[in-house]
């Protein structure tokens, strides 16, 4: 989807959980959007802490291997934007 939702084999979307990836059309959306790819594509993600906001969307800490402390940096790299 994009840099901070992605969507399972199942049909569930999820969104991940305390992170906000830039939007369409802003600085940084293509990258963002592949580094998530890169690290879940294909791969089996554990789902944890999983919650549904008030506008009915599937929200969740994603694990697939160290994919938590890779997304933090990669984010906090591209903060200066």
């Amino acid at each position: 989807m994009d840099g901070d939702s992605f969507d399972l084999k199942d049909g569930r979307r999820i969104r991940l959980l305390s992170l906000d990836a830039p939007e369409k059309n802003r600085c940084f959306y293509p990258e963002s959007r592949e580094r998530l790819k890169s690290l879940i594509l294909n791969k089996k993600v554990r789902l944890k802490d999983v919650l549904t906001d008030d506008y009915g969307r599937n929200l969740a800490n994603v694990f697939a291997g160290n994919i938590d402390e890779a997304l933090q940096e990669d984010f906090l790299k591209a903060k200066g934007c």
